[in-house]
Parts: C-alpha cells; structure tokens; sequence
C-alpha cells in the first residue's frame, strides 16, 4: 500500500511534460505552414508583378504595380509592407542577365521582394525578417505601353 501511494500522481506529470512537447509540435507545425503560405502569397506577387512589367513601359510606375498585387500579400495577412513603402523591386535585364539601360536591349523584367517582414502568430508584438530574396523573371513582351495599334489597358 505504501508504493501505491508514492505513485498516486505520476500519471499526471508524465501526461502534463508529454502534453506541453505535443503542443509546442503542433503550434511548430502550425507557425511552418504559416509562413509556408507568407513565402508563396510572396512568390505570387512577385510573379504577378513581372508580368505586369513585362507588358508595361520601362518607365511605368513602379508604385502602380506595387498596389495592384499588393492584394496578394495582404490576403495572407502575415506579411508586413507598411513598415517598408518601397517593398517591391523592378530591374530591367538583358538577355545574359546584366543589368540594361534602354528599351532597346532588355528582354526581362525581375521582380523582388528583398527582405520579408513575417509576424508570427503565437508571440503577439514580435516580427521576424525572413532573409530570403523572393523574386520572379518574366520575358519582355513590349517595351511600349502598346501592343500593336492598340494601348495597353493592363498599364493604365
């Protein structure tokens, strides 16, 4: 009778220590996908930028495609553009991958997100940088805001 009663509450905390390794899994788990889903809602804009920069005049405005897929960073919700206004980056290259200056040679557009702010879910006031460069190439189609005879209603 005595051993019995020295065990009366191991039960508990052997399942209180497994419970708190299960949760923090599940939450590690969690907070993955969540910025699974930042990096692509990322990976999304970037691409939908390039192609409209793609069909666009060099000297669009950068801000104009910067609000048209804003959109797609803010349906995640996880990642933060206020605190850097100039979010998105457009270069213009030729085909070997330098840098160009004019309409004349450049065949691609990049565009990129550099650096990511990602605000986690379980932590509240705390925002981490993601270091990763996410970034898409699409090919120039026009260098005109015009595709043959027509304007370009896309670039408007």
């Amino acid at each position: 009778m005595k051993a019995h009663k020295l065990q009366s509450g191991v039960a508990l905390i052997e399942f209180a220590l497994s419970s708190i390794i299960f949760f923090m899994a599940f939450i590690g788990v969690i907070e993955f996908a969540r910025v699974t889903l930042a990096l692509n809602s990322a990976s999304q804009a970037t691409r939908a930028a390039a192609r409209i920069a793609s069909v666009c005049s060099m000297d669009h405005n950068v801000a104009d495609i910067q609000n048209r897929v804003k959109s797609l960073i803010d349906a995640s919700g996880l990642i933060d553009t206020k605190s850097n206004p100039s979010w998105l980056e457009l270069t213009y290259l030729k085909s070997d991958g330098t840098s160009c200056t004019g309409p004349d040679n450049c065949v691609l557009v990049q565009a990129a997100i550099p650096n990511l702010t990602f605000k986690p879910l379980m932590i509240p006031g705390l925002n981490v940088q993601l270091t990763s460069k996410v970034s898409s190439v699409a090919m120039r189609e026009s260098m005109n805001d015009q595709i043959g005879s027509d304007a370009n209603s896309s670039c408007n």
